[in-house]
């Protein structure tokens, strides 16, 4: 955050979300863009701000030709974006992502990272005044039913094993508890797992953009939105 840009000395009302760079490659670019639009315009606007829509932000944002420009972000372009569109603040937003499964032997954590940069283009003091970095992981884990009934298989198989040593005394009740259990455990995960995928990967991917927004926005929306100023003019 630019040193000069203390809350309450500019006016914060009206903001524009315009689309950054996605990951190279990714399929349907344009959904992962409004995806991302999405969860900053939700934050923003449950702050108080009047968010432009997505279509009118994104025709402004071509015909001033930011996305030639796009590494290289011009001052006087953002300017006449920001005039164009009558807004106090321009939010540039850029994401990458990346997923990993973590595991131990049965048990598998699978995390949906997202990288989240913003760039704040202030319109009052024409220039960038702040960048934001932030990240966001959604993860879901499963073996862990599979695990547990493969264990309590495992003490209740033994413990039957131990008591026919004495054939007088043999109950073959625990290996059957044992072997259901191992049953109960396998099935159960699976259906626990199924139940976990059946939204699909785009529903992870969109709650940990959501995480990212949260964590990374929320201490500038908490100093600087129109509501943290009750006294300030619409």
């Amino acid at each position: 955050m630019d040193p000069g840009l203390r809350p309450g000395a500019v006016r914060l009302r009206r903001v524009a979300i315009v689309p950054g760079r996605g990951p190279a490659g990714v399929k349907d670019p344009e959904h992962w863009r409004h995806a991302v639009w999405s969860s900053l315009e939700r934050a923003f606007r449950g702050r108080g701000f009047d968010v432009v829509d997505y279509a009118t932000s994104v025709q402004a944002y071509e015909r001033a030709g930011l996305p030639m420009d796009d590494a290289r972000p011009s001052r006087d372009r953002y300017a006449d974006l920001a005039q164009g569109l009558g807004v106090d603040l321009v939010a540039a937003a850029s994401y990458s992502t990346s997923q990993r499964t973590d595991g131990i032997a049965f048990i598998g954590t699978t995390h949906y990272v997202s990288l989240l940069t913003l760039q704040l283009y202030f319109a009052e003091k024409g220039q960038f005044g702040a960048r934001i970095d932030a990240s966001g992981d959604t993860t879901f884990t499963t073996g862990l039913m599979l695990a547990g009934g493969l264990v309590a298989g495992e003490v209740f198989s033994i413990i039957g094993a131990l008591g026919c040593q004495i054939p007088a005394q043999c109950n073959p009740t625990f290996g059957l508890v044992g072997a259901v259990l191992l049953g109960v455990g396998t099935v159960g995960d699976i259906g626990y797992g199924v139940a976990l995928a059946w939204p699909g990967a785009d529903a992870y991917w969109e709650q940990s953009f959501d995480e990212a927004v949260k964590k990374g926005l929320e201490p500038f929306l908490q100093s600087f939105a129109p509501t943290a100023f009750p006294g300030t003019a619409p």
